[in-house]
């Protein structure tokens, strides 16, 4: 994992576990979701992005403060407030939305595939057949162009896998 390092947080691991999920210190932290729709009459696209993170409620996963407090230890700490996460938030996000509509997602790509989870990761893929359920073995070797998993299995042969919301369970190995 890539390290986050400055002086409110020490020296913290972050991640994103693909699609959507922020993860810290190998646990969730938070979560990006995208709605987006195209209006033919008016020829206008819009994207509405929800960022949730999980700043102080230390249960079912991790928090901000959490990692805050393992990365620097707990005396003396000074906890972030939200207002000032926020504010980091958007200004990072500034910044990516601007390379994003000048350049597009392949100026960001790199970047992004550095903090994920998924790197060269061993994955399971199961599909329902005519004779079957079969277990194909695969690799994420990275992202498609239209924002998948590319993994490839071991002849070599590419797939793009696509989430189905139940059954991508990276942990386990099983996509």
């Amino acid at each position: 994992l890539r390290r986050f390092k400055d002086l409110a947080f020490g020296d913290v691991d972050v991640a994103i576990k693909w699609p959507n999920d922020l993860y810290g210190q190998q646990k969730k932290l938070g979560g990006v979701l995208c709605n987006s729709s195209w209006v033919m009459e008016t020829r206008t696209f819009t994207t509405v992005i929800g960022i949730g993170v999980n700043v102080g409620n230390r249960t079912p996963t991790t928090c901000v403060h959490e990692l805050q407090e393992q990365a620097i230890g707990v005396e003396n700490i000074s906890y972030i407030s939200k207002e000032e996460l926020l504010a980091r938030i958007l200004f990072c996000y500034e910044c990516f939305e601007d390379k994003f509509m000048s350049s597009g997602f392949q100026a960001l790509e790199d970047q992004y595939t550095s903090y994920w989870l998924h790197s060269n990761q061993k994955v399971t893929l199961e599909e329902e057949g005519p004779s079957g359920k079969s277990r194909i073995p695969m690799t994420i070797r990275g992202l498609t162009p239209s924002g998948y998993l590319l993994a490839t299995d071991e002849n070599g042969s590419s797939y793009e896998l696509h989430p189905d919301g139940n059954s991508l369970d990276f942990f386990k190995g099983l996509v």
